[in-house]
């Protein structure tokens, strides 16, 4: 039996330590907790940790605050950087590009994962890009919105 996130262990396998993005069809913060555990990797939620205690200026945050929660968050095989890309959506879109780029190449000691439900598009055709298509993915439920929802 084939589960949905056997593509991304797959190519985590095979290549090993690095940074990885993983283009889901929609916003599913319920997968990406999950994918963490099925990969053994820390579970960060970048928006409410990082983003969250600065408030309005949270936008002025440079992209290399992701690499930083990557560098010095990741715990048994790595990390998965969830709500990442609500910084990337507040840059333009070159920088996002560029940072991309560059967190996909960066030799690494552990696993990096970026989850994309926007921006996935920015990094076609590298090969550290898994995407995902909604006929891979379990369907959404009632109950898996609710247990999704971050209050406070």
């Amino acid at each position: 039996m084939t589960r949905w996130c056997d593509k991304v262990i797959r190519a985590v396998e095979a290549d090993g330590p690095g940074g990885y993005a993983v283009a889901f069809p929609a916003y599913r913060p319920d997968l990406v907790s999950a994918l963490a555990v099925a990969l053994g990797c820390a579970h960060v939620d970048f928006r409410k940790e990082v983003l969250g205690p600065h408030g309005f200026a949270a936008h002025t945050l440079p992209l290399t605050e992701i690499e930083h929660c990557a560098q010095s968050r990741a715990a048994g095989r790595g990390i998965v950087l969830a709500n990442a890309e609500a910084l990337l959506a507040a840059k333009p879109e070159d920088e996002r590009c560029a940072f991309l780029a560059a967190f996909l190449t960066r030799p690494r000691r552990h696993v990096a994962l970026l989850p994309l439900a926007l921006y996935g598009a920015l990094a076609a055709g590298h090969p550290r890009l898994v995407t995902l298509d909604e006929a891979d993915l379990p369907a959404e439920t009632l109950l898996s919105q609710l247990a999704s929802m971050r209050i406070g």
